[in-house]
């Protein structure tokens, strides 16, 4: 399942930095090239992990293949196991300041029930990408849609 869940994460980040689905959807109504903004440069990127888990740790590892600038990693203590690459930041509002990727895989309990909302939304920077493949409801979806919506940020939310 960690495999899966990073792998498919992986290509949610890729499609959104290089725009596949709008791409593929103009080619097929016969648009070519219509609406494309020029790509994202993910060697330019700041990799934001929320959830350095199984799942968390195997996405990052997978990511640096891209490369990107660098990976920063949010979970409640710093991983023994983790990369030496990935640097932990203390607290989520670091980690979404500095992130121009939000990657989210933390388990959902009372804990992590809206842990991304409004306030944490908005405080990434303009543009960013949020990829969701933890549970929907650690995301306020009705925030996340109010920020794509005004351009705040990209996301690809499953």
């Amino acid at each position: 399942m960690n495999e899966g869940t990073a792998t498919t994460a992986l290509y949610l980040l890729l499609s959104t930095l290089r725009q596949f689905s709008i791409a593929e959807r103009n080619l097929r109504s016969l648009q070519w090239k219509t609406g494309l903004i020029p790509a994202h440069d993910p060697s330019a990127m700041t990799l934001g992990i929320l959830g350095m888990g199984g799942i968390g740790t195997h996405f990052a590892t997978m990511a640096q293949a891209l490369p990107v600038k660098k990976t920063i990693y949010h979970n409640r203590s710093p991983k023994k196991d983790a990369p030496a690459w990935a640097e932990y930041v203390s607290s989520l509002d670091e980690l979404l300041e500095k992130s121009n990727v939000l990657s989210v895989h933390c388990p959902l309990n009372e804990h992590t029930i809206g842990l991304v909302g409004e306030k944490q939304i908005r405080k990434m920077k303009k543009g960013s990408i949020i990829i969701n493949t933890a549970r929907g409801k650690v995301i306020d979806e009705a925030a996340l849609i109010r920020a794509i919506e005004d351009g705040h940020v990209s996301s690809i939310n499953v």
